[in-house]
């Protein structure tokens, strides 16, 4: 969530001085430079638009002061969990990813993982969207990915049937189940998936979040 933040950010502090002849690169290694040309009374820049420029350049800093510091906990934590440190034994493999990783035996399935893989995203990051197969067409997926108010992309089972409807998981999955047999399933689902992004991953046994903390929508 803080990275998106600062990427728009920094993106509207580019746009901002570009329309006064100021043009960076993209990326946060330019913002020192964006950040001495404000300073710099050399600069030709109104000072109206100088001293927008420090507006946004300290709502950088502090959004960069809070990525450091979930950074810095997220790193702590990495060394803390068992299963943390052996994965980050594997090339690739950084403290962020470890902590998100949940590997499940070949007698698990990957479905009763959904509801933790949801858990570790923070509650306070809205998620638009589960997109799964229908392997994760369970009551307990449903109702997990219901009670983070996301929309549940999920193919019903084939001959399913309505769920009783007494949680709002099974209203969801009820609808999608209608909504399947009007359209067919080879519709439904792009039609469904389609203004959703990806923040959660589950395949071949590995069930992974990745940078789930940064980004608001989940696909499965």
């Amino acid at each position: 969530m803080f990275v998106g933040q600062r990427t728009q950010m920094i993106n509207a502090l580019r746009g901002h001085l570009a329309e006064h002849g100021l043009v960076a690169a993209t990326g946060t290694a330019q913002i020192k430079r964006l950040a001495d040309a404000i300073e710099d009374r050399g600069t030709a820049l109104p000072e109206g638009v100088r001293g927008l420029g420090q507006m946004y350049l300290a709502q950088i800093a502090e959004l960069n002061a809070r990525v450091a510091e979930l950074d810095l906990k997220m790193r702590s934590a990495a060394k803390e969990a068992d299963v943390a440190r052996r994965f980050q034994t594997m090339p690739g493999v950084g403290p962020i990813t470890a902590l998100a990783i949940e590997v499940t035996s070949s007698d698990i399935g990957d479905a009763p993982m959904l509801p933790e893989l949801l858990a570790q995203i923070p509650t306070d990051q809205d998620i638009a969207s589960v997109m799964a197969d229908g392997a994760y067409d369970t009551r307990k997926c449903h109702d997990a990915i219901a009670e983070r108010g996301a929309n549940a992309v999920i193919p019903p089972r084939k001959n399913a049937k309505p769920w009783k409807a007494i949680t709002a998981g099974a209203v969801a999955r009820n609808e999608a189940l209608r909504a399947s047999k009007y359209l067919g399933r080879a519709l439904w689902r792009p039609l469904s998936a389609a203004s959703f992004g990806c923040a959660c991953r589950a395949m071949d046994g590995v069930a992974t979040t990745v940078e789930a903390a940064s980004k608001p929508r989940c696909i499965v």
